[in-house]
């Protein structure tokens, strides 16, 4: 790789070298070594984004048993197991997953009417 391009390590094609952002996926590119570029204050940076994320069950809303056919596809426990949680939400569902799996989880989830949350993972909700 020569000097005068900037390598993105998400999709691994070569930019240009005063490019901010990949032509291919969009990614921003860090900045070029010993480059000081000041912060806005608030914006995370991709380093420090969260990665993962937990699925939290609130509520159940009115269709109990089909939240409990989820909540069970989606962890592998055994209906007796899945039942229980179910009945003591709020709880996690599942930990340490992609943003879209999370996603999809609470989509099903919130079509049966039950109220879910997504929480980077290792966030604690404080009691107000």
């Amino acid at each position: 790789m020569s000097r005068d391009t900037r390598f993105c390590p998400s999709c691994g094609t070569l930019n240009e070298p005063d490019a901010a952002f990949c032509g291919e996926c969009g990614r921003a590119l860090d900045p070029p070594s010993g480059w000081n570029a000041p912060r806005t204050p608030g914006v995370a940076s991709p380093a420090t984004q969260p990665t993962g994320f937990d699925v939290i069950l609130l509520r159940t809303g009115g269709k109990k048993i089909q939240v409990i056919k989820i909540v069970r596809e989606v962890t592998g426990l055994g209906l007796a197991g899945v039942k229980t949680l179910v009945e003591s939400a709020p709880f996690p569902i599942k930990t340490n997953v992609s943003a879209q799996d999370a996603e999809q989880i609470k989509a099903w989830l919130d079509a049966l009417g039950a109220t879910v949350e997504i929480r980077p993972t290792g966030t604690v909700r404080r009691a107000s």
